[in-house]
């Protein structure tokens, strides 16, 4: 009788299981509730995205709703009041291994909060990025009278500045390219943070 009702329940919970998992959820969520599925990557609607810039923003976004929603921070004192309070209640033998989980938890929520920050200021970034580029055409139109559609048509042009005139577009060319590299750097960098720091960030 006992193996009779085992057998049943355990039919009852896979049916449940597939039921669930297979049938209600999908369509549940798909329509309604939570949709942790997808991931909103606030980039403004185009017609087309590289692969590479969608992953940037997709775990960077990952990463602020995380900080946002799903995280539990802590200040300095409430950081320091823990430690405190190890070194008053733990038994004496476990405060220093204690004490280092803590430290490290809390080092690691640090760099976290961190990539959440440098992506927030990050359109800012790209604004003075965008404005260095501005600034170089401004120049260049002002010194030749011309407009260019493009990179190649300037470079037909450019023997008709002087050498004031090219040391100048070089300085101001100079600004944008180096802005632009250590953005990408940047970005490299703290997607590769966050990337090393995926395990940390759960509920």
């Amino acid at each position: 009788m006992k193996k009779i009702i085992e057998k049943i329940d355990d039919a009852y919970w896979a049916c449940h299981r597939f039921i669930r998992d297979y049938i209600f959820e999908p369509v549940w969520y798909r329509f309604f509730g939570h949709k942790h599925h997808i991931v909103k990557t606030k980039l403004t609607p185009a017609p087309w995205y590289d692969t590479d810039t969608r992953i940037l923003y997709s775990v960077m976004e990952l990463v602020v709703w995380f900080v946002e929603n799903d995280m539990r921070t802590f200040t300095v004192e409430e950081y320091q009041d823990e430690i405190d309070r190890i070194y008053k209640e733990d038994d004496e033998e476990c405060q220093e291994g204690n004490i280092k989980g803590w430290q490290e938890q809390y080092e690691r929520d640090q760099e976290i909060i961190e990539i959440s920050n440098w992506w927030k200021n990050y359109p800012n970034r790209c604004k003075e990025k965008d404005a260095s580029l501005h600034e170089w055409s401004r120049y260049i139109s002002s010194v030749s009278g011309e407009g260019f559609d493009n990179f190649l048509e300037f470079l037909n042009s450019k023997d008709k500045l002087s050498k004031k005139e090219l040391a100048e577009e070089e300085r101001l060319n100079k600004i944008h390219r180096d802005q632009e590299k250590k953005l990408e750097d940047e970005e490299q960098e703290y997607l590769k943070k966050a990337i090393d720091l995926r395990k940390h960030m759960w509920s």
